[in-house]
């Protein structure tokens, strides 16, 4: 800091180098001014150091002395410097912070504004039904799912209150009551349970409610917020799974009266499938199999049950079985249960459902060993009816060769008491009697077949064979009735499955049968047709034809039933038929009747046992007629 201090002339504080002692000042600032004014300031910035002072100055009137003083600029201005910047720097930082504080409220109102935008679109969005309500109950916003669910009558129903667009409906009272109860206490209330009924346009609907106090500024409830959340396909849900196990719980029930009921019944209920071999897995067997075969579930069930254990000529009969069930959809066979003491069991299946490689089918076995005994019975009974009716034809066939035989005798014993002459005569009438002698035991054996138990299992049987022991039987009868035979059996006629003496046994009932249907026509019309069609296939059909007129319409839907008969009384029971129907079912095929032009055609159907042909060795061609019975000469 330099100072100045003039008392007289001056006073100067300068370098040394650069004197002022002796020089006039009289044209200086000072000067000028102090004559001007006797007291002021002013600013000068002084040559010999180039410093910026302020000067101030007073001229002493009484004395010639003018008082000087003068301070650099800097050294004054200091503190107000120092202040300056001090505020310019606040300033500074004032203004950044009003900058920030104003970018941030203008970023925060534009994110409120967004956020808005974003919760109305949430909102307007929201699966859930949202309702605002006034302390009126109108109405004031709802978002789209609130109309989409209640469709208001008359559009909008802001400004509204629900009964106005949903009239008397039960839950608007119930709605009522709880705004009110939220407006009471200021407390929210939660899963309110709303049903609507159902409308012709809208089914049954149900909605989970909470309702919740929005509070004004003086702390009471000013609104009440309603959000509901559609739950019907969850009742729905409920409703069906309480369905569900009120069923099982029927079907359990169901299922243990149903076992109790089977418990003490003859039967057994199975399940199974087939697969696309023709082999059954079995699933399901009900507990009293045990009570019917003696073996237990854990013995029967699974795999292929006992089926397997009935050795091999079952083998077929129960492979074709199976194949009429996937067939036909259902069927039946019989056979017997080795090592159980003679039962019998008649087993029944039916399709369930059909799949790409498998078909579900349900059964049941049944045991039928004292109705296939009483059956048996009935039949052995037939049989001796039969074989009574029979027995003149019979003692005719018999008589036939043995009076032949008689004769032959008596002839070569005549040729051989000419010496040896003769003994060409005798070797012709021997072989004569050794023809006779086969013919007799031919019916004899035929006679002993049929007159036998018939208690084994199917087994492939030759259709010719049961034809012609069957004819055996019956000729001498036919004969004296003036009935003449002709059978059609093709050379590749296969096996069936079924059992010998029993289809001859049918065959025979039926043979009787047109010869009495016959009695009443000219000899030469009572024609017996015995024929199969030459088409192969599964089935195998033996056709007996009459022409005996045919069968009523009136009784054909009875035809098959036991004890009824057309003939007149004392000429028949009424059990040929039925036993005849029921023979047939037994081994898995079926006897039917229709009339042709002439008469009636009785129709014997069987299952193929193979399905290859058999060596046509003893059987007519195909298509040409073999008359079996012919006129004694």
């Amino acid at each position: 800091m330099a100072r100045s201090l003039w008392s007289g002339w001056t006073v100067s504080s300068a370098p040394a180098s650069r004197p002022a002692t002796g020089r006039s000042i009289a044209n200086s600032e000072l000067f000028k001014r102090i004559s001007a004014e006797p007291v002021g300031n002013y600013t000068v910035a002084y040559s010999t150091d180039r410093i910026e002072r302020i000067v101030s100055y007073r001229s002493v009137r009484e004395y010639p002395l003018i008082v000087n003083i003068g301070l650099s600029t800097e050294e004054v201005l200091a503190p107000y410097i120092r202040f300056r910047d001090q505020v310019l720097l606040g300033n500074i930082f004032i203004g950044a912070l009003a900058l920030g504080i104003a970018t941030f409220l203008i970023r925060e109102i534009a994110r409120r504004q967004d956020g808005e935008k974003l919760l109305e679109t949430v909102l307007e969005s929201a699966p859930a039904t949202i309702q605002l309500k006034d302390r009126d109950l109108r109405i004031r916003w709802t978002n789209r799912a609130y109309l989409a669910f209640f469709r208001p009558a008359g559009g909008s129903p802001v400004g509204k209150r629900i009964g106005d667009f949903m009239g008397d409906a039960p839950f608007v009272k119930d709605a009522n009551e709880a705004d009110r109860e939220v407006l009471r206490t200021g407390k929210t209330i939660f899963d309110i349970e709303q049903s609507y009924l159902a409308t012709p346009f809208e089914p049954e609907r149900h909605m989970l409610v909470t309702k919740t106090p929005i509070f004004g500024p003086a702390g009471d409830v000013a609104q009440i917020l309603t959000i509901g959340t559609n739950i019907t396909a969850l009742r729905k849900a409920q409703t069906e799974a309480a369905v569900a196990r009120q069923a099982e719980r029927a079907a359990e029930t169901a299922r243990g009266e149903v076992s109790r009921l089977l418990s003490g019944m003859p039967t057994a209920v199975y399940r199974g499938t087939i697969d696309a071999h023709g082999r059954l897995t079995i699933d399901f067997i009900s507990d009293n199999v045990a009570t019917i075969t003696g073996r237990t579930i854990d013995a029967v069930g699974g795999g292929t049950g006992w089926y397997d254990d009935l050795g091999d000529n079952a083998r077929t009969q129960i492979d074709a079985f199976f194949q009429r069930v996937l067939e036909a959809g259902e069927a039946q066979t019989e056979y017997h249960l080795p090592g159980s003491s003679g039962v019998w069991i008649r087993d029944r299946a039916r399709v369930v459902e059909r799949y790409t490689d498998s078909t579900e089918i349900i059964g049941n076995w049944t045991d039928i060993t004292r109705e296939h005994g009483m059956a048996q019975q009935v039949m052995d009974n037939a049989k001796l009816a039969t074989l009574g009716e029979l027995a003149t034809g019979l003692a005719h066939e018999l008589n036939q060769p043995i009076a032949v035989m008689s004769l032959a005798a008596e002839n070569a014993e005549d040729a051989l008491s000419i010496g040896p002459a003769g003994i060409p005569g005798a070797r012709v009438r021997l072989t004569r009697i050794v023809e006779q002698a086969q013919r007799a035991k031919n019916i004899v054996s035929h006679l002993r077949i049929f007159g036998r138990g018939d208690t084994g299992p199917l087994e492939p049987v030759h259709l010719e064979e049961a034809v012609t022991g069957a004819l055996a039987l019956v000729s001498g009868m036919l004969r004296s009735y003036g009935v003449t035979v002709e059978t059609y059996l093709p050379s590749d006629l296969p096996r069936v499955t079924g059992r010998l003496v029993l289809i001859e046994n049918v065959i025979v009932n039926l043979c009787v049968n047109a010869r009495d249907a016959m009695r009443n026509i000219s000899s030469d019309q009572r024609v017996l047709r015995i024929e199969a069609p030459t088409k192969p296939r599964a089935q195998v059909e033996l056709r007996i034809v009459d022409r005996g007129g045919g069968i009523p319409a009136s009784v054909m839907p009875r035809l098959f039933e036991p004890f009824f008969t057309t003939k007149s009384p004392g000429e028949g029971t009424g059990l040929g038929l039925s036993i005849s129907h029921g023979m047939m079912q037994s081994i898995g095929g079926g006897l039917s009747v229709t009339n042709t032009g002439t008469g009636a055609c009785f129709i014997l159907t069987m299952q193929a046992a193979i399905s290859s042909a058999r060596d046509a060795g003893g059987v007519s061609a195909a298509g040409n007629p073999l008359t079996l019975i012919q006129s004694d000469s």
